[in-house]
């Protein structure tokens, strides 16, 4: 390195020149000639090191021009985190050019110190690969679930939003990860239109002949695989992973979403397609203004998406400035969510959000006056003890949604002891769920039995009852979180439970109410 010669320049002249005195140099020209090839190695290497800088920094100036021009898109502004494709785009960005280029590039120059602390102020949300992995795999989700042509998604379209292509390296590496995750079909085509990428390539076509040869493969088309394999090596010679490495490698990743052709898929697209805020079960699901439940003069304005069961929305349930603050304060809390019961929590493609939970007994005054107003708006006892949950609060982004599941605990009857489950108020009896932003496209609440669902509305609040008057669960209210298509999500759930219902909803006689 020229810096170290630099130094070692310096040793040596230094050693050259111990124990001659400065006032005995010029009186010898050995020394003399000394001093004048010390000064010269010095020139050299200090221009050597200018040099090698001079270089650093035109490749970091580069790679930050092309970071600034990847982060603008084209036509309406839109914002890093709103735009699917800007998503991928940043967080690939973090996974190759900022942490494998830039960060190592700084590390040894001492006016690197404040990025560095950057770096490690944001160390808990810089990405990792498997967080591309996990954008890769919510943009062929994305692609299934809304059917959007993958050519709109590599021009960057998606409905009437714009923002600048996919690279020809992004939409072959998203061909590669469907590739690793079986998805054959998919596969092909995103390699297709990498291979005839409109922008300058960026992929050497003996790589792209070899990823043929894997798809085809792994589709047991041998003969046309063989005929890729005889391309690339045609183009490379040399190269012997060509041969060695055909059948693809599974992957241990936490994303091993598949695609799926169902009822919850439909719905999600009816929401996108028919850009309607709501769907109906029936004609007799009706909108009025009803007296409070608990204070008589207090209003509340109720649309009922079904009645038989009962889905309720409560529209203007929240405020502005109180969703806000939900949302400022979830921020700082949210983890990943995890599924499962008490004994094990795991990540999984069921559920791709982050979440936390505000007690009623927070220094934050909105936690506890929002139990109240669900009370109010319910009549069911919500503030007492073991009455409710803490709120949730749910935050969800790239593709994030909650697949099809059940609110009550389906395993409650096969379990031994059910003093345990009433130790904790007993099940889910009832669920709000406060919207509190609304969300350009996608991420809407479906229920697929009964055939109805709504988009996010912004302060609203939907509520249904996981479980019928007569003591038994309520199996038509399976339900799911469409994925975000475009912009995020933020939701508030409340959870009430049986503690406490016995005079705010009474048991019915009949088993079928």
């Amino acid at each position: 390195m020229p810096a170290a010669y630099l130094c070692l320049c310096l040793h040596v002249l230094l050693v050259v020149c111990r124990g001659v005195s400065s006032d005995d140099v010029f009186a010898s020209s050995a020394h003399l000639r000394m001093l004048d090839d010390g000064e010269r190695d010095l020139i050299n290497s200090v221009k050597s090191y200018i040099s090698e800088k001079r270089k650093k920094i035109e490749m970091l100036e580069k790679l930050i021009t092309e970071v600034e021009d990847s982060r603008v898109g084209v036509g309406e502004k839109v914002t890093s985190s709103s735009h699917p494709i800007d998503v991928v785009r940043l967080i690939r960005r973090f996974t190759t050019t900022w942490n494998d280029i830039i960060f190592p590039l700084i590390s040894d120059a001492s006016t690197a110190r404040e990025v560095d602390n950057l770096r490690q102020s944001m160390e808990d949300i810089i990405p990792t690969e498997d967080d591309y992995d996990g954008a890769k795999s919510s943009v062929l989700r994305l692609q299934h679930t809304y059917s959007l042509p993958v050519s709109d998604l590599i021009n960057g379209t998606i409905l009437d939003q714009r923002t600048k292509p996919l690279s020809q390296q992004m939409a072959f590496e998203v061909s590669l990860y469907a590739l690793r995750r079986s998805l054959t079909d998919d596969a092909l085509v995103w390699l297709a239109h990498a291979q005839n990428h409109s922008m300058p390539p960026l992929v050497p076509l003996q790589d792209i002949y070899h990823a043929s040869a894997r798809i085809h493969a792994q589709k047991r088309e041998f003969l046309q695989a063989s005929k890729f394999i005889t391309k690339a090596l045609e183009l490379d010679p040399s190269n012997e992973r060509y041969l060695s490495e055909i059948m693809p490698k599974s992957t241990d990743s936490d994303f091993a979403w598949q695609p799926t052709d169902s009822n919850q898929d439909r719905l999600c697209r009816e929401f996108v397609i028919e850009n309607s805020n709501v769907r109906r079960s029936s004609a007799e699901a009706i909108c009025r203004l009803e007296r409070g439940r608990i204070v008589p003069f207090a209003y509340r304005k109720v649309e009922y998406l079904s009645r038989s069961p009962d889905v309720l929305i409560f529209h203007d349930f929240i405020t502005d400035g109180d969703a806000n603050r939900l949302i400022h304060l979830g921020k700082t809390k949210i983890e990943r969510a995890l599924v499962g019961d008490k004994l094990q929590h795991f990540k999984t493609e069921q559920r791709i959000a982050k979440t936390a939970w505000l007690h009623d007994d927070s220094t934050e005054p909105v936690v506890r006056k929002l139990s109240q107003r669900t009370g109010e708006f319910t009549g069911l006892e919500v503030t007492r003890y073991l009455s409710s949950e803490p709120l949730q609060l749910g935050n969800y982004g790239l593709g994030g949604l909650y697949g099809n599941h059940y609110d009550y605990d389906a395993m409650r009857y096969e379990k031994k002891n059910l003093s345990e489950l009433m130790k904790t108020g007993g099940d889910r009896i009832a669920t709000l769920m406060i919207y509190l932003s609304d969300v350009e496209a996608g991420g809407a609440t479906i229920f697929p039995v009964i055939d109805l669902g709504t988009r996010p509305i912004k302060n609203a609040a939907i509520f249904w009852y996981n479980y019928k008057r007569s003591g038994l669960q309520e199996p038509k209210m399976l339900h799911a979180g469409c994925p975000v298509l475009i912009g995020e999500k933020w939701v508030a759930n409340k959870w009430i439970r049986e503690y406490n219902q016995i005079f705010k909803r009474p048991c019915a006689l009949e088993v079928n109410i």
